[in-house]
């Protein structure tokens, strides 16, 4: 799974990710120079711990991926109490979607 929004979504939901990301050598080489974190997953940002696998550049091998899967597979109330975690940062969070939908319901009566 890349790292961006959808690793978010994805350990919001309670599934399992295994972030990927693989780019460029100049862009990689640029990346590090600007990078202020040691993840490069959402979740793991969010947490500030590796909550979730990331497999970056040259790690990211079909052997690694299912290693990395098979090791959240083995110990699945560790990636549960993480997502978790992530539901309860946006807990009470102001959702625009959900008052865009109200308002069209109210619409459409």
């Amino acid at each position: 799974m890349k790292s961006g929004t959808a690793s978010l979504e994805a350990a919001f939901a309670g599934a399992l990710p295994v972030i990927v990301y693989r780019t460029g050598l100049v862009t990689e080489g640029i990346a590090r120079l600007l990078m202020q974190t040691p993840y490069v997953g959402l979740p793991n940002v969010l947490l500030a711990r590796a909550a979730f696998p990331e497999l970056l550049q040259r790690e990211v091998t079909p052997h690694n991926v299912a290693r990395a899967m098979t090791e959240l597979l083995d110990r699945p109330a560790v990636p549960a109490a993480a997502a978790a975690e992530i539901r309860a940062l946006f807990a009470g969070q102001h959702r625009p979607s959900h008052e865009v939908a109200a308002m069209l319901r109210e619409l459409l009566r």
